[in-house]
């Protein structure tokens, strides 16, 4: 219901309305003089007064001048200055009684300024944080930056290094650690003699725990096997396991059986022969009847009846030729026999024995048309010049590829593509390098090469195939064969026998063994005295040399053996070069990581002399 009120103030006439009903503070009309009551909240009200009349106060109830003036009513209304909607960006005009402000914006959430044309700048559309950073708005136009973990700074601008996974020392026992998918783990490259994720393990087949040349083999619970040859067994195959094969003896004409290695050897008496002593020796020369009596290429001269004479070739002295007269350059040291030259001792020096192509003192001479010794390529960077046919081929040094390496590999970039095959992982190393860690069956620098499958035709002649704990295969021989597949007849050097004076003969590494009885001694049991030397019973096996002094002996051993008689094989289980009919031993000086040391004593590169 609406009521209608006249007065006069100031001689105007005035019409207000009054509206029941609403809770609000303008329901008792406070506002004078015809001004407009404006609804702030339940409590606050702006009295907007009429812009054509002199009026001011919080209710349109004061004069602006004390001119007294006669007002008349005028018909058309002033515009409201909230009619243009002066406020931006959906804010709301509210009218207040400032002539000078006659309204304000109240602006909406995370927009500000005198008429809400500001925006703030995390919905302007480019967000102020950087680097997947979240922009959280504040008042006024305020904002901050929640950063991911890598980042920092007012608008996550600073990249945070990240500690280095290596950075806790994980590998164990000198292990290098390499840090592996941009810092998210880590691989251990363990020294020799340890293993494990953290070379947290100890090879317990570095001693060489094994015997009678069984094959040892490291398994998961730290311990390990050994895989034994046929003629043994035992967890170090230290037991044969045949029947004594000299019960009965199958020797004759009163011969003595010998078990040797798991099998039956007959020292035949004077004029027999054979390999039971069975077939009678009609030639008195002594020397066709040993033919093993001179060592080393020694010659023998029969002198009449039962006695001989060696004639020993350089190098060599004693009466079967078996004592060495010099220092053997090539076991001491190493000669620089180039491009596979193969290493004599010759006196007290050395020859080198240069192969097919090369010539000079140390087969450093090509006499061919070598394009690496006339100077062309220029292989750049340290590159080495390798001759391949009539052609040749650069090999770099690391971070550096490219035909004459004259290309420099980008740091961090080595594995990118990854130059490791059939599924390697490929390693950054820290100087500009890399290494393929290949997986089981596979092997070469690049992992490019396929390990013929573990089956039983993967060794010759009857030996045992077995998996070594890095993936790579080894064969366990049988009696009388050797090489790594067992390709090779084992030379058995007790046949005929070489011991005189019913000295017993062992066949060892490229040699055999005499122990002698008393008086007798010498390599073949041949010398008579009464002066007794701790060398007299040979104590140095396989191939080893012994000196006295006083009544200490020295063994000094061959490549591949170690031990205070020479008797702990340290060759490896696998060798890539076929020393037949030496054997593969692994070179102390690093490169190349294997030799061959072969029957002349001589130490080759690649293979031995048949």
């Amino acid at each position: 219901m609406h009521y209608a009120f006249c007065f006069f103030v100031f001689n105007v006439l005035w019409t207000t309305t009054i509206v029941h009903g609403q809770v609000n503070p303008c329901v008792s009309n406070p506002c004078k003089n015809g001004a407009t009551c404006q609804n702030i909240n339940s409590v606050e009200y702006n009295c907007i007064c009429p812009p054509q009349f002199p009026l001011q106060g919080k209710h349109c109830d004061q004069l602006i001048t004390t001119t007294t003036t006669t007002m008349r009513p005028i018909v058309t209304a002033a515009p409201s200055p909230c009619a243009s909607s002066p406020c931006l960006n959906s804010g709301t005009c509210i009218l207040q009684a400032d002539i000078n402000n006659p309204y304000r914006c109240a602006c909406t959430q995370y927009t500000y300024g005198t008429r809400c044309e500001n925006v703030n700048r995390c919905f302007t559309g480019a967000s102020p944080c950087l680097n997947n950073g979240i922009c959280i708005p504040g008042a006024n136009g305020a904002y901050t930056c929640a950063c991911t973990p890598q980042y920092t700074g007012s608008t996550c601008e600073t990249l945070i290094q990240p500690i280095s996974i290596c950075a806790s020392q994980p590998c164990t026992n000198g292990g290098t650690c390499l840090s592996l998918n941009d810092n998210a783990a880590y691989f251990c490259n363990c020294p020799p003699g340890y293993s494990g994720s953290r070379c947290e393990l100890v090879n317990p087949c570095i001693n060489a725990p094994c015997y009678n040349d069984g094959t040892c083999v490291a398994i998961d619970t730290g311990g390990y096997e050994c895989i034994c040859r046929a003629a043994f067994t035992g967890s170090r195959c230290e037991t044969p396991n045949i029947a004594d094969v000299c019960s009965p003896s199958p020797c004759r004409n009163g011969a003595v059986c010998l078990t040797i290695n798991g099998a039956y050897y007959c020292n035949c008496p004077p004029s027999f022969t054979g390999r039971t002593c069975e077939q009678i020796i009609m030639e008195s020369n002594v020397c066709i009847t040993n033919p093993n009596l001179c060592i080393n290429g020694g010659t023998c001269v029969s002198t009449g009846g039962n006695t001989w004479t060696c004639q020993c070739p350089a190098g060599f002295t004693g009466v079967n030729c078996g004592t060495p007269n010099f220092a053997n350059t090539c076991l001491q040291g190493n000669p620089q026999c180039l491009n596979g030259g193969a290493c004599i001792p010759a006196g007290n020096t050395y020859v080198c024995s240069c192969p097919a192509g090369y010539t000079g003192v140390n087969c450093g001479t090509a006499n061919f048309g070598n394009t690496c010794l006339q100077g062309n390529p220029q292989c750049l960077n340290g590159g080495a010049c390798i001759l391949a046919g009539n052609n040749y081929q650069c090999s770099c040094l690391a971070g550096y590829v490219g035909q004459y390496c004259e290309t420099p590999v980008q740091v961090g970039t080595v594995c990118k593509p990854t130059p490791c095959k059939n599924g390697a992982i490929c390693i950054t190393l820290s100087n500009n390098d890399y290494s393929c860690q290949c997986p089981p069956q596979y092997n070469g620098r690049n992992c490019e090469f396929v390990i013929a499958t573990c089956s039983p035709s993967y060794c010759s002649n009857g030996g045992t195939c077995s998996t070594l704990s890095n993936g790579a295969y080894a064969c366990a021989c049988s009696p009388g064969f050797t090489g790594s597949r067992c390709e090779s007849f084992v030379t058995n050097y007790c046949s005929p026998q070489p011991c005189l004076n019913n000295g017993v003969c062992t066949s060892a590494a490229l040699t055999f063994e005499c122990r002698c009885s008393n008086p007798f001694r010498g390599k073949r049991c041949e010398e008579v005295t009464s002066v007794y030397s701790p060398c007299d019973s040979n104590p140095c096996k396989n191939a080893g040399t012994c000196t006295a002094s006083g009544n200490i002996y020295t063994c000094t051993c061959a490549p591949g053996y170690t031990g205070n008689t020479c008797e702990t094989s340290i060759r490896p289980a696998v060798c890539e070069l076929n020393c037949s009919p030496g054997y593969c031993f692994a070179n102390a000086a690093g490169s190349p990581a294997f030799a061959c040391f072969c029957r002349d004593n001589s130490i080759h590169l690649k293979s031995c002399p048949p």
